[in-house]
């Protein structure tokens, strides 16, 4: 599948690639679709964990160890083997 990504926040301003999260967007067939993608190590901070010890439910996101640009790209080609998921992962920006 032949899909463009962009970055609003380029790799190598993410001050700790092991903690943190950010958009991606992919633009595929005519549409743009954006994707949260958290590390591990920031799912489990303070900001996602609510004091009862559990990952309050919210938009789905993805999960990467670290925003290396091989990591998501093997992650988008994972994604792209069923595009059903486009829907349920991405955000259709219109």
């Amino acid at each position: 599948m032949k899909y463009n990504v962009y970055f609003p926040t380029p790799l190598e301003e993410i001050a700790d690639i092991y903690d943190d999260n950010m958009d991606v967007c992919v633009e595929f067939n005519g549409r743009t679709y954006t994707f949260l993608i958290v590390t591990i190590k920031n799912l489990k901070s303070s900001a996602w964990l609510n004091p009862k010890g559990y990952v309050v439910p919210s938009d789905p996101f993805l999960i990467v160890e670290a925003f290396k640009k091989d990591i998501i790209e093997d992650l988008l080609n994972e994604l792209f083997k069923d595009v059903r998921l486009l829907e349920i992962y991405g955000s259709d920006i219109e």
